[in-house]
């Protein structure tokens, strides 16, 4: 009798055993087709929110370019900042051609050799003036070519040095910009003529 019931023991227990891995089997097979969060769904989430924050239609896009290579920019609105408030957004263009601005603007117009505030241009551009502006302190061949400009049109056109500029010489009225790498005073003459008081306010500088 105990023969009997040593070779019976291992059999009931391989039974269990053999049940008990089923079991284990079937609730994994539940588990992997069920409805509940992965960490698929989670990358597609954190992928979509990266392609969200780095998707940028507004800086440095265009409305296109003209056959004398004038760009145009879309607005970024006349907004006046407050006394003294700074604006931590950025400009579609370089320098900017419109967007949020300091409330006063440069006058008198002139030519400046000192680096003057994006924030007080822009206002001057709102006014429908032509900002001149060169990006090497020392590039007297472009001062010298730009000066005469500016003092042919005193009421509309201001000269400043801007080293954060792309271009040796940017022309830039609102939402318009000129990028010249090499001295063009015909475009320059052009680009003032036809882009000069062409803003949301006329200010002409008086006298």
């Amino acid at each position: 009798m105990i023969k009997n019931n040593t070779q019976l023991l291992p059999i009931k227990w391989r039974a269990i055993a053999i049940f008990g891995l089923i079991a284990i089997l079937v609730l994994s097979a539940c588990d992997s087709s069920g409805d509940s969060p992965s960490d698929d769904d989670s990358d597609t989430a954190d992928a979509t929110m990266e392609q969200s924050e780095n998707t940028d239609t507004t800086v440095n896009d265009t409305l296109g370019e003209d056959e004398d290579g004038t760009i145009a920019f879309e607005s970024q609105g006349n907004a006046h900042l407050g006394s003294g408030e700074v604006w931590d957004g950025e400009y579609n263009s370089n320098p900017p051609t419109s967007g949020p601005h300091a409330p006063s603007w440069v006058r008198p117009l002139g030519v400046y050799t000192e680096v003057i505030a994006d924030i007080f241009m822009i206002h001057n551009l709102e006014h429908g003036h032509i900002w001149l502006s060169y990006r090497d302190a020392d590039d007297q061949d472009a001062i010298d070519a730009l000066v005469p400009l500016q003092e042919a049109n005193p009421r509309w056109v201001i000269l400043t040095h801007r080293p954060e500029n792309d271009s040796r010489i940017a022309v830039a009225s609102w939402t318009r910009l000129l990028l010249l790498d090499d001295i063009d005073t015909e475009a320059i003459e052009a680009f003032i003529s036809t882009y000069q008081d062409n803003a949301p306010e006329s200010v002409p500088e008086q006298g």
